[in-house]
């Protein structure tokens, strides 16, 4: 449509849709006159903070303006598939309707209030001015300008609750409220009035208040009137005759109404002051009743838990209560006399300043406020201060202030604010759902998981009905789970479904409760968790469970069979029914109860265990099995268990076992016969490998290894200076200290050693052994000079092993050092050059399990006396 096709529908205006005949003149303007002005009035609707839009009788939009479709939300293509009625919410579908065909009739229309929705659909509440243009006596266009009250709406409820919040208040209100027109009619009472004067509110309203003051009183009440008239607020006391004659004081309170800068009234309070007026008549006539006052007056501050101060007109302290000094730590003679200011906190001393001048304005007048006030030790302390004017109180002659220590419940409120910060942030980072509902079930809450489980964001969830969110086979479990939450019970965890933004449906695990507040539900908390991965699992498992080639059965904790698969029936030899009948107790070939006991604690506090048993067929066979179990798979109290036939590998292994220890023994003969041929050519050192074997084996069985490793450990040993047969013999058995060049032979003999043996096929790895026992932990050993973890544990036994029985043996060029100077030196290096776990395994073995060589003697050869053990390292 064409702008100047756009100007000639004269979309309405405001001026168009008030002056709705000055729009039809205009609307035959030629399009020659207008010229510039067609721009700038096409410009000048586009630009319009109302929304402005044209419908053809039929209700297709004709024309909408740029804030039209911001409001609503819709692009020009799908303007070309909207009705006027596809925005229109339904509550005022009706009305609207009613409204157009009186439009399309001709009649201009204005102040049509209503309710339209977004594409989003989003409530909005709209004032229209409507027209409709004409073509040869046919309505060919409406035109209508609407402006958004929707936040003066939900303001206008607000006010209309804040209104009922007031009047309820007023209504219930221990004193009179009242209004009365310039004539002193009274227009309005609070239904107290009865309990007062005796009257209900309706005997009194249309009467001139006059009528109930009494004859003494009325020339003062009417001068307070009349300055209530002028504008002015007062205040003043006189007596009203109640419905069965009698005298009630009251103490009127009043202010002008204006309606504008008119006064059309005044409002004001009644307080019923007849038993105070009464006291003060009695004690006007007795003297010593006033003493009496004063003395109970003192005796209450002096006895009551608050601190109290009475001060005068001036702020300054004239008495003061001894439990002040437990609020603020000062004695009575130590405040009297000084200003309250004083010890005020500066922050605080403009707030105090305005509400003292306040209470001081009028008698009577009180005021409560916190503040924070300097404790004689120095520390602000959080001060509920509640003052009265009682200078005209000849009791009191002063203004009275109760001092509470608020400091521990204004830390605990904080402490509360910080506690409800934390839990909030807890639930915004929770990894579960956390919705709140109202009683109808919209949502009101809902945290940052719930937009990746429903796809929806928080903006489009809130409001939406949680039956919004629930596939129709789910409706009725969900809705009866929600009416028993609003009665007060809890929502036990149960499995249902929701349907996702995108239509998917997501498997959930859901519960909640109702939150009660003065014992009535007001919503409902529900948590929420995606289960799609545990459904997974379970139908994994099932899927297992029935195609697996091992035996499966689920049993409870008493040790009864739920489930088999037919594996396991083949395997046992019983049939499904015979097994469902029975206990794993019937199918154990292993009478342990301590052991069966000490598996099933085990499995319950891991949750999981994997073991080597036997079971009994219905044949008689006992088999060998492996059991899987997992407690916590399919539910609290259950054990997922899978059994697999392990009784040819069994067989199996054992004839590996057999095979080993026949190869064992060869390559140990074979071991031996290189160890001999060391010890030919260096006799002083005769048995020296095969203690070292001995001490290696016993430390590598204390720190834990596997049996295996053992046994490789110690054939290491036996030849682990099978290196030193390229080492001349007149260097091995020299009797003095070896040169430079010599000991850098010696230092050949790991890597030699390992030379030798790499190519023999032993089940070990016996030459990497033999190439580190000489390495140390902070790299100064040989060959390499490697550390730390790049030498193996092997090696590093070994090493330990071969300093002990060298240091603590004969050799050529000095005597036996003995093993407590053995143990000594690998205590003194421990973590500097030995590993600290292995020294602490050899000074077990010596110290607490009485280790010994199994030569430890002394004897006698032909070189002179040998006592065992080792060569210095240097030498070794």
């Amino acid at each position: 449509m064409s702008r100047k096709r756009l100007v000639n529908e004269r979309v309405a205006t405001p001026r168009q849709t008030t002056e709705c005949e000055s729009s039809e003149k205009k609307a035959q303007l030629g399009e020659e006159k207008l010229g510039k002005g067609v721009e700038d009035y096409f410009d000048l609707l586009e630009n319009a903070s109302d929304i402005i839009q044209s419908v053809s009788p039929d209700g297709r939009f004709l024309y909408v303006n740029r804030t039209w479709r911001e409001t609503f939300g819709y692009t020009d293509e799908e303007l070309t598939r909207l009705s006027l009625f596809d925005i229109i919410h339904p509550d005022s579908r009706a009305h609207c309707m009613a409204v157009f065909e009186r439009v399309i009739s001709g009649e201009c229309i204005r102040g049509i209030e209503a309710t339209l929705v977004t594409k989003d659909g989003k409530k909005i509440s709209v004032e229209a001015n409507v027209n409709c243009r004409f073509e040869d006596g046919k309505p060919t266009a409406t035109r209508g300008v609407f402006r958004n009250v929707t936040e003066r709406k939900q303001a206008e409820i607000a006010l209309r609750k804040k209104e009922d919040r007031y009047r309820n208040l007023v209504e219930n209100l221990g004193d009179i409220v009242y209004s009365v027109d310039t004539n002193g009619i009274a227009t309005y009472l609070s239904p107290i009035v009865e309990s007062v004067l005796g009257y209900s509110p309706s005997e009194i309203i249309g009467r001139s208040f006059a009528d109930f003051i009494h004859q003494d009183d009325i020339l003062r009440s009417l001068e307070h009137f009349q300055k209530s008239l002028s504008g002015q607020a007062t205040i003043g006391e006189y007596r009203l005759l109640n419905k069965a004659g009698e005298i009630r004081w009251v103490r009127s309170s009043n202010r002008p109404i204006f309606e504008g800068n008119r006064v059309i009234g005044a409002t004001g309070v009644l307080s019923d002051i007849t038993e105070r007026r009464q006291t003060e008549e009695r004690l006007k006539k007795s003297e010593e009743a006033l003493r009496l006052r004063e003395q109970f007056f003192h005796s209450l501050m002096e006895n009551a838990s608050d601190g109290f101060i009475v001060l005068n007109a001036d702020g300054i302290i004239s008495y003061a209560s001894t439990s002040y000094l437990s609020v603020l730590g000062y004695s009575s003679a130590e405040r009297i006399g000084t200003n309250m200011f004083e010890k005020v906190h500066p922050d605080d001393t403009p707030l105090i300043s305005r509400i003292f001048t306040d209470v001081l304005s009028e008698a009577g007048r009180s005021a409560r406020v916190e503040v924070r006030a300097r404790h004689k030790d120095g520390s602000w302390r959080f001060i509920e201060a509640t003052g009265r004017n009682l200078l005209r109180d000849p009791a009191v002659k002063g203004i009275t202030v109760a001092l509470r220590d608020i400091t521990a419940r204004r830390q605990a409120d904080e402490a509360l604010r910080n506690s409800e910060e934390k839990y909030r942030t807890l639930v915004e980072n929770s990894h579960d759902s956390i919705v709140i509902l109202n009683t109808e079930g919209e949502v009101q809450f809902a945290n940052k998981t719930s937009e990746e489980l429903t796809g929806y964001t928080l903006n489009e969830g809130i409001g939406m009905n949680i039956t919004e969110f629930i596939p129709p086979e789910y409706l009725e479990e969900v809705l009866m789970k929600l009416a028993e939450a609003k009665s007060g019970k809890p929502i036990p965890y149960f499995e249902t479904a929701i349907r996702r933004k995108d239509g998917t449906v997501v498997p959930i695990e859901t519960g909640g409760q109702a939150i009660i507040e003065d014992g009535e539900a007001v919503g409902i908390q529900i948590i929420t968790r995606d289960i799609t991965e545990r459904k997974q699992a379970q139908e994994k498992h099932q899927a297992i469970i029935k195609t697996a080639l091992d035996g499966f059965w689920l049993s409870n904790l008493k040790g009864e069979l739920l489930e088999v698969n037919d594996s396991y029936c083949a395997m046992i030899g019983y049939t499904r029914e015979e097994l469902l009948k029975m206990s794993v107790s019937d199918i154990e070939a292993i009478e342990n109860p301590e052991m069966i006991a000490h598996r099933i604690k085990k499995i319950t506090e891991q949750g999981s265990d994997r073991f080597e048993t036997q079971h009994r067929r219905k044949d008689g066979e006992i088999i060998n099995v492996e059991v899987s179990v997992n407690h916590h798979v399919v539910g609290e109290g259950q054990q997922f268990v899978f059994i697999r036939n392990i009784t040819e590998r069994k067989w199996a292994e054992e004839e590996l076992r057999q095979s080993f220890y026949k190869l064992l023994r060869t390559s140990e003969g074979t071991i031996q016969a290189m160890a001999a041929t060391i010890e030919s050519r260096d006799p002083y050192t005769a048995g020296h490998q095969r203690r070292v074997a001995e001490l290696a084996d016993a430390i590598a069985r204390d720190i834990g290894l596997q049996e295996d490793q053992v046994e490789g450990i110690r054939m290491a040993a036996i030849v682990h200076d099978i290196g030193k047969i390229y080492i001349p013999a007149e260097i091995l058995s020299k009797p003095i200290q070896l040169t430079d060049v010599e000991f850098n032979l010696i230092k050949m003999h790991p890597q030699a050693g390992h030379d030798i043996l790499k190519n023999i096929d032993f089940p070990w790895s016996v030459a990497d052994m033999v190439l580190g026992h000489h390495e140390r932990l902070d790299g100064s050993g040989y060959p390499f000079g490697i550390h730390d973890d790049d030498i193996s544990v092997e090696a590093r036994i070994l090493g330990v092993a071969d300093v002990v029985e060298a240091i603590s043996s004969y050799r050529p060029y000095r005597p036996a050092k003995g093993i407590d100077n053995a143990l000594g030196e690998i205590s003194k290096q421990s973590g500097i050059l030995y590993d600290p776990a292995v020294v602490d395994a050899c000074l077990r073995l010596f110290t607490k399990k009485e280790f010994r060589f199994s030569d430890e003697t002394t004897s006698r050869t032909s070189l002179g006396t040998r006592n065992q053990h080792i060569i210095t390292p240097a030498a070794s």
